[in-house]
């Protein structure tokens, strides 16, 4: 009988990630956290890789602030790309937190490029996610 990796945590989707698992299924809130993540799938390198720095950024000025400050890395984002004349990410607000707390925007990113995601909604409510490598 072949057991399937489950994993509930952060820490143990980027220890999944690292060591390529083949498949694996996520669940509790960390599932619910990947579905609304999905729309990173959409965007281009370039734009996971301005988003993972705006993360880091907003993050880093929320450590002095007490975390007040945590709210502006989605103006930050929006400021950044319409600096840089970019087109918008179409990304939601719901979506940028369901990244950043699922392990920033790299490890979203990789998660959907990396793997074949089935999203499956129980009766009861939740979700699960199987996840099978390319």
């Amino acid at each position: 009988m072949t057991y399937m990796l489950v994993v509930k945590t952060k820490a143990e989707l980027k220890k999944a990630q690292k060591d390529k698992v083949k498949e694996f299924l996520i669940i509790g809130d960390l599932a619910e956290k990947v579905q609304k993540a999905k729309s990173i799938s959409k965007l281009s390198k370039k734009k996971v890789i301005l988003l993972s720095g705006v993360l880091a950024a907003g993050v880093a000025a929320a450590i002095p602030t007490g975390g007040t400050s945590l709210g502006a890395a989605g103006l930050t984002f929006a400021a950044v790309e319409a600096g840089a004349g970019a087109a918008g990410t179409g990304l939601s607000t719901g979506a940028i937190i369901a990244i950043a707390s699922i392990g920033g925007a790299l490890v979203a990113y990789a998660l959907y490029k990396d793997y074949n995601l089935e999203f499956e909604k129980n009766p009861n409510g939740g979700t699960k996610v199987k996840c099978t490598r390319h």
